[in-house]
């Protein structure tokens, strides 16, 4: 059976409110120092729903810095960043963890020192196994973020409404994220499908 590789996007949301407060300076992360292997272990348990499947983080982020800038760029096509998930899908080749994707984003990065840099707002990891269990896997950790959308009857219905596609982060998720990157993290979060290898024939879409 035939390897399928899905990048997720995970984004999130740094709680700021002690820096605005003047309680702290502002954080920078040495994306060198994150523990991104101990991080995919996390996720693997945290949706561990049976399935079949390895998970592995690009060693750097998306950061609120860059999208500001893309925000301001009049392409709202490009916040979604799917030009990361591409270069991250396009390394992702063995069985290396983390995904090394510095040389790939380096230009695609406002801020290029990745050892002083902004908390992420964008975290991308590859699941990969075979297709329905990395189908499931996925649904499975929309569920866990409390995305309604997610759901079998919701998928079922079709019926999905914008705000049915934000989750929220779990305590013990944000606890992990704040341990790995220094800053709390605000509940609210999303989800997204952004690059996948090609599906078996049977699951694809008809021209």
């Amino acid at each position: 059976m035939a390897t399928f590789k899905r990048i997720l996007g995970l984004w999130v949301t740094p709680d700021f409110s002690q820096v605005e407060k003047g309680l702290r300076p502002p954080p920078y992360v040495n994306y060198n120092q994150v523990d991104f292997v101990g991080l995919a272990h996390f996720f693997e348990e945290f949706n561990n729903c049976g399935e079949r499947v390895k998970v592995r983080f690009a060693n750097d982020a998306v950061d609120q810095v860059t999208l500001h800038f893309r925000a301001l760029g009049g392409k709202p096509e490009s916040m979604e960043c799917k030009d990361f998930a591409e270069a991250l899908l396009a390394v992702a080749k063995g069985a290396k963890s983390p995904v090394d994707v510095r040389a790939s984003w380096v230009q695609l990065h406002k801020l290029q020192d990745r050892t002083h840099a902004p908390p992420p707002m964008l975290l991308m990891f590859v699941v990969e196994g075979g297709f329905e269990a990395v189908m499931l896997w996925s649904q499975q950790l929309g569920m866990r973020l409390n995305i309604k959308a997610a759901s079998p009857m919701m998928l079922i219905m079709g019926n999905a409404q914008e705000s049915d596609y934000r989750g929220r982060l779990s305590p013990d998720l944000m606890k992990r994220l704040e341990a790995d990157f220094g800053i709390p993290f605000k509940r609210p979060a999303l989800l997204s499908a952004l690059a996948s290898t090609a599906p078996p024939a049977w699951a694809q879409q008809p021209d």
